[in-house]
């Protein structure tokens, strides 16, 4: 544990231009803070906010509040990445949680933008859903590679971009464009397809360029596109958010734990998918049901997995 060294390859646009400015703002925070306590404030904070904004009563006020949050979240989170890095404390234990929880964090961001806009469900699903299998593919990418690599258009430009968006939505001209009516379609569901498509072709452009692509990632993206389909039949948009973000924060961290650990890739499981289509089928087994059923599972699943994770870091360091 001790020898543990974070392989990254950085080449995101903003963090190049950021990080002198975090750099800085490092030097003036105490050393010595708690390692997880760091690691936990950005999603803290994000998850405090987020429950501000889904109880706010000004509804003009999340237009500005959502934005606002998404650029504290990232900022946030590069400086605690940051200081763990500066202060030699991000050790594989810290990586595996980092991993989990940036999936998770970004489906809890993408829920604030259902109440923003008169989205199509159907199309909004697949485009979180594309878009955290693009995280999760970049995590196999570093299984594959032992390098964690960052592209030049990534995840902070995309949250970026898309508070620019929700803050330009303040103004009366660029609100009234994002809703100018397409077809069926609304303008902000056109610009939702096409990052979309741009994600099918990053994520494309990565099994490319992995060599020696397994089993394990072709049953991970069958697995997802099966619960994307059954969940936005089965369950409300946010539930169904829920349901996929978890899935694939699984995923992370079982890959996060072959490469830091073991070496042994994992599958992200049937159960999920399995228990979406029978759900469909089975008119009893309501919508509810269905949800607490597969939160329930998910969430016991990845805290015993981390647990695991975590004693067999241990051993292993004992070991040494």
């Amino acid at each position: 544990m001790d020898q543990y060294k974070l392989y990254r390859e950085n080449n995101s646009v903003v963090n190049a231009r950021l990080n002198k400015y975090i750099n800085t703002m490092v030097n003036y925070l105490p050393g010595g803070l708690p390692r997880f306590l760091v690691l936990l404030l950005p999603s803290a904070g994000l998850y405090i906010g987020v429950f501000v904004f889904n109880y706010c009563p000004l509804e003009m006020a999340n237009q500005w509040f959502a934005p606002m949050l998404v650029v504290l979240y990232v900022l946030l989170s590069a400086l605690c990445s940051q200081y763990l890095l500066n202060n030699n404390m991000f050790t594989a234990n810290t990586e595996v949680v980092f991993g989990g929880l940036n999936i998770i964090n970004l489906g809890v961001i993408s829920t604030m933008l259902i109440s923003l806009f008169e989205i199509n469900e159907l199309n909004y699903l697949i485009f979180i859903s594309l878009g955290l299998v693009c995280a999760s593919l970049t995590y196999y990418q570093q299984f594959k590679t032992g390098i964690l690599t960052i592209p030049r258009i990534g995840q902070t430009e995309l949250l970026l971009i898309l508070a620019c968006i929700v803050f330009l939505s303040n103004l009366k001209p660029a609100n009234d464009y994002y809703n100018l009516p397409i077809g069926s379609f609304i303008l902000f569901d056109v610009v939702i397809l096409l990052i979309s498509f741009g994600f099918l072709l990053y994520a494309l452009r990565l099994l490319v360029a992995t060599k020696n692509v397994t089993y394990g990632a072709w049953l991970f993206i069958g697995s997802v596109v099966i619960t994307t389909i059954f969940a936005a039949l089965s369950l409300s948009l946010v539930q169904a958010i829920a349901v996929v973000s978890i899935y694939c924060a699984i995923y992370a961290i079982k890959l996060k734990t072959a490469t830091l650990l073991d070496g042994l890739e994992r599958s992200a499981g049937l159960f999920t998918p399995l228990v979406l289509i029978t759900a469909y089928f089975m008119e009893s087994l309501y919508p509810r049901n269905t949800f607490i059923i597969l939160m329930a599972y998910l969430g016991f699943n990845l805290l015993m997995f981390c647990y695991r994770t975590f004693a067999r870091q241990k051993t292993a360091s004992e070991q040494e």
